[in-house]
């Protein structure tokens, strides 16, 4: 708000030194002014012109100055505010350097924290598939184990078989008293 109140004066003082340095303006009091005529009333309207121009650039600088006056005048009440904040902002600064500080310290031994974390991790995984492929092995070893059981129960000799080398199988002994095959 100061900057652009700081920008209207500069406008505004341009305008009355223009108006100031004219052709007009610059002849002095004590010369003879030599218009007649319609020139003169031309030269009466142009400087009455000006006069008036002059006076609204006057009250406008004026309205801008009360405006800066009061701007200054409410800088001065958040001054200590803001300075209050600038120390708050340095000690905040301050914390976050030493913060930045250790981390960097921190930072070597989280490497060297994370490398053995990683280690562990890798071993902890390669010891559960090791234990996950002997349970696995185990089971299938127990299933194996009651198939070869359900087999030899369903193949093992019943009363009166007799395990013949030759077919490599049990088979029925022919009874001798039985001669049904004479007949």
């Amino acid at each position: 708000q100061l900057g652009i109140l700081d920008d209207q004066y500069e406008t505004i003082s341009s305008i009355i030194s223009s108006i100031t340095s004219s052709e007009i303006m610059s002849k002095s009091d004590y010369e003879d002014i030599h218009e007649v005529g319609d020139e003169l009333t031309d030269l009466h309207s142009e400087v009455n012109r000006m006069m008036e121009s002059m006076a609204n650039q006057r009250k406008k600088m004026y309205n801008t100055a009360e405006g800066k006056k009061e701007v200054e005048t409410e800088l001065k009440r958040y001054l200590v505010w803001m300075q209050g904040a600038l120390n708050v902002d340095e000690d905040e600064l301050k914390f976050c350097n030493g913060l930045e500080e250790k981390l960097n310290l921190l930072q070597v031994v989280h490497t060297d924290a994370k490398k053995a974390r990683d280690e562990q991790r890798s071993k902890e995984e390669m010891e559960k598939a090791v234990a996950e492929a002997a349970a696995k092995k185990k089971t299938e070893e127990e299933e194996l184990k009651r198939s070869l059981q359900q087999i030899q129960k369903e193949k093992a000799p019943k009363e009166g078989m007799v395990w013949n080398p030759q077919l490599r199988e049990y088979q029925y002994l022919a009874d001798a008293t039985e001669e049904s095959w004479r007949d």
